[in-house]
Formats: structure tokens, C-alpha cells, sequence
């Protein structure tokens, strides 16, 4: 087993503890969280990434990242969000590129509560995402990424991935070699979920 931390940060400085904090635990890994304020494409100069880069080398952790789930939805029904959505990821690919991540982490969505109910849109949305995620797969494969399919947080809309048995129905549809499975262990401690039945059912698709 290998450890790492998540970095949730609002300043570089901030980040340079890192360097200070890393030799005190038998870590391997830092995981960016992608959200503003945080760590986000569209704020990151240049030099924000020559400053991360060095501090990572510094260190020797190896990287992940976790792309914004933040006002976004990979199953989404709207076909113009969805562009939107899947160019969104494509910037964090490479953004997770130019840092040598290893993984970037993405959530599978949402149902709206009020269309949650009517099965030919279930449908849909499952179809959208097995999509989405083999062209992110395809698009990860070409800077030597994996996506790591994370289990979601409860939430009052209806999601595509609460549990592993659906984690592993998503992945089986996708069937890339670039899109494996995360599993956030609070997560499904929040849902009420059996720990140990949980890395049972899911070990063999492990990434992260």
C-alpha cells in the first residue's frame, strides 16, 4: 500500500509546506485538488506551474490530481453542457500532464431528483457517461494518464455511482484500459456502506 495527502491550498506558500510536512510521514503521493481557490487550469500561469513542478521535484512524491466536480456533470443530459463538460476535462488532463500525474480523479454525476424516476433518461445518462469516459480515456492514454472513476459523496439528486457494484457496471461498460476505479473510503462510510465489502467488491479495479 502506498500513502498520500490532498493539498487544499489558496496560496503558493501554502503549498511550499509541503515541503517541510512530506518528510515526516511515510508518504509517496500528493493529490492536487483542482477547484478554485485552490488549483484550477484557468488560473495557473506559466510560472505557477514552474513553482509546483519544482516543489513536487523537491519532495520526490509522485502526483495525482483531482479534477473539479464543482458545477459539473459527467452524465449530464444536456448536450451542450456536455461539450462543455468534456473540454473542461480535457484541460485538466493536461494540466495533470504537466505536472506527471499518474491519475486524474473524476466523479460519474448525477440525475436530476426530478427526472430521477424516469427510466429512458436513467438510460441516457448511463449511455453519456460510458461515452464520455472512453473519449477522456482515449484523450488520457496519449499523455500516460489513468482516469480514476471516484465513488460519490451522498447527494438529494441521484447518482450514477453511489456503491461499488455500480462502479463496477460503469466500468465494465466503458471497458478502457485507462479508466479504473477510485474509491474514496468516507464516501461510502457516508452512505452507510459495509468498509471491507466495499475493497472487496472493488480491489481488482483499483487505480487509487
Amino acid at each position: 500500500m502506498k500513502w498520500g495527502i490532498t493539498c487544499f491550498f489558496e496560496n503558493r506558500r501554502d503549498f511550499a509546506l509541503i515541503e517541510e510536512l512530506a518528510p515526516q510521514f511515510p508518504l509517496e503521493y500528493v493529490e492536487f485538488r483542482g477547484e478554485r481557490p485552490f488549483f484550477a487550469p484557468e488560473d495557473l500561469t506559466p510560472e505557477d506551474l514552474r513553482f509546483f513542478r519544482k516543489v513536487i521535484e523537491h519532495t520526490g512524491l509522485k502526483v495525482t490530481v483531482h479534477a473539479t466536480f464543482f458545477d459539473i456533470n459527467l452524465s449530464t443530459l444536456n448536450s451542450y453542457l456536455r461539450q462543455a463538460t468534456l473540454d473542461c476535462y480535457r484541460k485538466y488532463l493536461d494540466l495533470a500532464a504537466e505536472l506527471n500525474a499518474e491519475v486524474l480523479v473524476m466523479h460519474a454525476g448525477q440525475l436530476h431528483k426530478d427526472a430521477s424516476h424516469i427510466e429512458e433518461l436513467w438510460e441516457l445518462a448511463n449511455r453519456y457517461l460510458a461515452e464520455n469516459l472512453q473519449i477522456l480515456g482515449d484523450y488520457a492514454a496519449q499523455r500516460n494518464i489513468t482516469i480514476g472513476l471516484e465513488n460519490s459523496p451522498p447527494n438529494r439528486n441521484r447518482l450514477l455511482v453511489p456503491n461499488w457494484q455500480r462502479q463496477i457496471e460503469v466500468l465494465q461498460r466503458v471497458n478502457h484500459p485507462r479508466v479504473k476505479a477510485l474509491w474514496d473510503m468516507a464516501h461510502s462510510f457516508l452512505h452507510g456502506l459495509d468498509i471491507q465489502e466495499y475493497y472487496d467488491g472493488i480491489k481488482d479495479y483499483l487505480v487509487e
